[in-house]
């Protein structure tokens, strides 16, 4: 199942393939970045395999990515390519302070929590949350990616990475 989230039809003329099932109504949770990150992370296709697209890159979308990703989810549960930038724990934090997208208190309860659970920053892992590839059953993280994500702001790469440690 391909999929993307356009809440409120933020991208007016979004140019999905039919085979891209386009989610426009999600739970107002208060904070509209919140709100259209919920389908994104707990996904309503977690009993099948999925792939989720950003709205913003769906229009990229082709044949020859559906044959890719369905090469992809033959052989992995879980997939994401790596940010290009290749962010260490404390430079991510730094852009999330820097861009005003979530305050330095908040980040460190969030660190202080992860370190108690032993998360490694060693072996931080800097996701590129824009396309993912899940195999069905994947429910354990998608649960954990969402529980950290309402701890730690509206950014997606810190509780990708502490959900892919904890699982």
């Amino acid at each position: 199942k391909f999929y993307t989230i356009n809440t409120n039809n933020y991208i007016e003329d979004l140019q999905a393939p039919d085979w891209v099932e386009v989610i426009t109504d999600v739970e107002d949770l208060g904070d509209p970045i919140r709100s259209s990150r919920k389908d994104k992370f707990l996904c309503p296709f977690a009993d099948e395999d999925s792939v989720y697209v950003d709205a913003s890159k769906v229009h990229l979308l082709n044949d020859r990515f559906r044959q890719l990703s369905e090469n992809i989810l033959s052989k992995d549960h879980l997939f994401v390519m790596q940010h290009p930038h290749e962010y260490t724990y404390l430079e991510e934090c730094a852009e999330y302070v820097q861009n005003g997208w979530v305050d330095q208190h908040t980040l460190y309860r969030y660190t202080c929590e992860i370190k108690n659970v032993g998360y490694d920053f060693g072996k931080h892992f800097s996701p590129l949350c824009t396309i993912l590839w899940r195999k069905a059953g994947m429910q354990r993280f998608n649960q954990e990616w969402w529980k950290w994500y309402q701890r730690g702001g509206v950014r997606d790469q810190l509780s990708f990475s502490t959900a892919l440690q904890m699982t």
